[in-house]
C-alpha cells in the first residue's frame, strides 16, 4: 500500500471512530434525558 493511501485510510478510520463515539454519546445522553427527564 502506498504511504499516501495508508494516511488517507488512517484519517478515514479516525473520523469513523470519532463519529461512532459521538453518536453513541448522543444516544446515551438522549436515553438518560428520557429516563430522568
Amino acid at each position: 500500500m502506498a504511504p499516501e493511501t495508508k494516511r488517507l485510510f488512517k484519517i478515514s478510520l479516525i473520523t469513523t471512530c470519532i463519529c461512532f463515539v459521538l453518536g453513541s454519546a448522543i444516544m446515551v445522553y438522549k436515553t438518560l434525558s428520557i429516563i430522568y427527564g
